[in-house]
């Protein structure tokens, strides 16, 4: 993923076990301030596993996501 836009963005690549409670979830890739990331992952537990992107700054930006392999959907929560 990279952004496009004015300010950096906090980024956490994370994943949801199935059947987990309320906010249990194991983060993957913890960064603050940053534009874009690349990596890999092999899923280590069946669930949903996705990106977090919070802008602390007043000015839009527009993530672009680009994502390749097996997955069965991409969806916004």
């Amino acid at each position: 993923w990279k952004t496009k836009g004015a300010k950096p963005v906090n980024h956490d690549f994370h994943g949801e076990p199935v059947n987990a409670k309320e906010n249990e979830f194991e983060s993957f890739i913890l960064e603050d301030g940053v534009s874009e990331s690349r990596g890999t992952l092999i899923a280590p537990f069946t669930g949903v596993h996705g990106w977090y992107w919070k802008n602390k700054s007043d000015q839009p930006v527009t993530v672009v996501l680009q994502a390749s392999g097996f997955y069965s959907d991409i969806f916004r929560k």
